[in-house]
């Protein structure tokens, strides 16, 4: 392969995703149309747009129109390895040349203030004009639905929710070991089968206890290898995670994160010092949900309930723990419920029960409850109809 990912290896690329629907599906979570070649761009797009509305790859002659003076080659007929790790370095390194060129373009017509905000921008979710507003009768490009949104796997909750969509973020409230992290892990690993990109960022867990948590839990659901969305775990003691330190580790990974997971929020270190700590959790829960909207990411993140919140049968908004602004920013709130008898592990299979309750849904109907069955060893929620304890 040459320096700067030649012309072949773009053709060999869009060649493979004209005949190749699982490497599409795969592409398509990170690939980018603007870090082709000009001419090759808009043929990109077109496949990806299509891909995405209606999970089809486009019909050959549909792309000639794109590139008519382009033979592309046959997949499968060349020595270019188009594997993932290759895929995300191409992806990365035409956006950070194509960022380079535009500032310096700037930076040559005097452009400084220009040329710095292009810099900034590069690599988030959302531009500037993107959050300055938009006429809505006027021509915008505004989608039209909350986007594709990441269910939990419990079809009561699953139905009310309609999934957590980019931009979005859910909590999810429970007493001390009433299973947040196991969910924050469920949730992750459900992404990840699902092709995504995960940004798991514990407070709480060594990095050998993660590995070894996530590893039960990809052998639990028997998922291949090749069929899995990346993963990258930081873990940290508490009070050192801000929200611009949690932004400075999203910026060194090598891919961009669909899903951030956040173990617990109750440990981050809050942005400033205020007089009061009810100003740090506002701010800091204000930043963090800041960083979903900037990288249009789906965002999780796991709070403590209450000392009323142990004992009572369901945890609601007013037994999380700290400043009310956390159920005010959040987009969906979960709590994970038990009590004793719930609690009890069956010795023959390693299950208990648990009941996740919804007392808050922006998008739809609030007050769903999932009875379900857990596994904490494999951070294992299944609901179940009969509930029997």
């Amino acid at each position: 392969m040459s320096e700067d990912f030649n012309r072949d290896y773009q053709e060999h690329i869009l060649a493979r995703m004209l005949k190749d629907k699982e490497f599409l599906k795969g592409v398509s979570m990170f690939m980018a149309a603007d870090v082709f070649d000009e001419d090759l761009a808009p043929a990109v797009d077109f496949v990806l747009k299509q891909f995405h509305k209606s999970g089809k790859i486009p019909a050959p002659a549909q792309i000639r129109q794109y590139v008519p003076n382009t033979r592309l080659p046959t997949p499968g007929k060349s020595p270019i390895e188009l594997d993932r790790d290759a895929l995300l370095q191409f992806t990365r390194t035409r956006r950070v040349r194509k960022t380079m060129l535009e500032a310096s373009q700037q930076l040559q017509a005097g452009d400084i203030e220009e040329a710095i905000s292009t810099l900034a921008k590069s690599g988030r979710g959302f531009s500037d004009d993107e959050n300055a507003g938009f006429s809505f009768f006027g021509n915008n490009n505004i989608q039209a639905s909350r986007g594709v949104g990441l269910p939990t796997g419990q079809r009561s909750l699953d139905k009310a929710m309609q999934g957590v969509c980019p931009g979005e973020m859910a909590l999810v409230m429970a007493p001390s070991n009433g299973g947040k992290s196991a969910w924050l892990i469920h949730v992750a690993a459900l992404a990840i089968q699902k092709g995504m990109n995960v940004f798991f960022a514990s407070l709480e867990m060594t990095a050998t206890s993660m590995k070894m948590r996530f590893e039960e839990k990809f052998d639990t659901m028997k998922l291949p290898k090749r069929k899995r969305g990346n993963l990258w775990i930081s873990c940290s003691t508490p009070d050192v995670i801000t929200p611009a330190k949690l932004n400075s580790l999203l910026d060194k990974t090598d891919y961009p994160a669909h899903v951030i997971c956040i173990d617990s929020g109750d440990l981050m270190a809050p942005p400033r010092k205020f007089g009061s700590q009810w100003e740090e959790e506002t701010g800091l829960i204000r930043e963090v949900k800041g960083i979903a909207l900037d990288r249009s990411a789906i965002m999780w993140v796991a709070y403590q309930a209450n000392r009323t919140g142990y004992g009572t049968e369901l945890i609601d908004l007013k037994n999380i723990k700290g400043a009310i602004a956390k159920v005010q920013t959040a987009d969906q709130v979960i709590s994970l419920n038990q009590d004793e008898a719930e609690a009890m592990v069956d010795p023959e299979t390693g299950e208990c029960l648990v009941r996740a309750y919804l007392p808050k849904n922006r998008f739809g109907p609030k007050g769903a409850i999932a009875n379900m069955t857990v596994r904490f060893a494999s951070c294992t929620f299944e609901e179940i109809k009969d509930y029997d304890i």
